[in-house]
């Protein structure tokens, strides 16, 4: 969580020299008289944001909702984790609606139940013999958290099948029990700072991890609506229709599919079937 400091007024010319001023509040120094009042950035932001409707839930996820099976069309289990108190993760919210809508099961919950959620994940899929595929997403600090879960999980040598990543801030590395991970992702300003920016993800060191960056800047411009920034990444409709097509084609199988699927399974004694993890076309 960011931590708050009180506003503090300091002389013209000691803004650039001052080492207390950081980059992110160095870009929003306010003049006020013959003073400059320095405004924290992230302060600014959250006012504008709060102002212009970008703001989103902040209702916990509930525990019991987390389950090995599903009774939907599609199998599969999604875990949705909003960003920074869900202040700007209202997108998080619409596109755990357009999975559920789409026949895959999906909730979401709040940035800080990641331990709680990762404890909760572990307990259920420990033992659990042919779970369904198991889906992370998170946005902004979500997004890191849901790497952290992944990392607490591969303790228990449970695997997760699919991480999709927007804007993560500060992630740890990638381990090795993610089968796939889509990482939609974008450069900014702030990337001294370590917030409000999207970054490439790595994986540890021989991790067998089919890592996918998207930078929505650069190579996946296709992507981009014309106010796409990392405060709203994830109310981009574009990137919703791709990881929702993702999920449908090539890891969450009909349900049909998925049971003829785990019956041949069970009949030769092989291990259970698991989601696909082909490689994006064209990108």
């Amino acid at each position: 969580m960011v931590g708050t400091a009180p506003l503090k007024a300091t002389a013209p010319g000691a803004v650039d020299s001052d080492p207390a001023v950081s980059a992110a509040d160095r870009v929003l120094i306010m003049p006020s008289n013959r003073n400059y009042l320095r405004v924290p950035a992230w302060g600014l932001i959250l006012c504008a944001a709060m102002l212009s409707g970008c703001v989103g839930s902040m209702t916990p996820g509930k525990m019991q909702t987390v389950q090995t099976e599903s009774t939907e069309p599609r199998a599969g289990n999604v875990y949705l984790v909003r960003g920074f108190i869900g202040l700007f993760s209202f997108g998080i919210d619409r596109l755990t609606v357009k999975i559920n809508e789409a026949g895959i099961r999906a909730h979401v919950f709040q940035e800080d139940q990641y331990k709680t959620l990762g404890r909760t994940i572990a307990k259920a899929y420990r033992s659990a013999q042919d779970p369904e595929p198991l889906i992370l997403i998170g946005h902004s600090l979500g997004a890191d958290a849901v790497i952290k879960i992944a990392r607490e999980l591969q303790k228990e040598g449970i695997v997760v099948d699919v991480i999709v990543t927007l804007d993560p801030t500060r992630p740890p590395k990638l381990p090795g029990n993610v089968r796939i991970c889509y990482n939609y992702y974008q450069p900014s300003i702030w990337d001294g700072t370590g917030i409000l920016r999207g970054i490439a993800l790595e994986t540890d060191p021989g991790a067998a991890v089919q890592l996918h960056n998207f930078n929505i800047r650069e190579e996946r411009k296709d992507l981009l609506e014309w106010d796409t920034n990392h405060v709203n990444v994830d109310k981009n409709t574009k990137i919703h229709t791709e990881v929702i097509q993702r999920l449908l084609a090539d890891h969450c199988p009909p349900r049909e599919q998925w049971v003829a699927a785990r019956a041949r399974t069970v009949g030769t004694g092989g291990a259970s079937p698991a989601s696909p993890t082909a490689t994006p076309q064209g990108r």
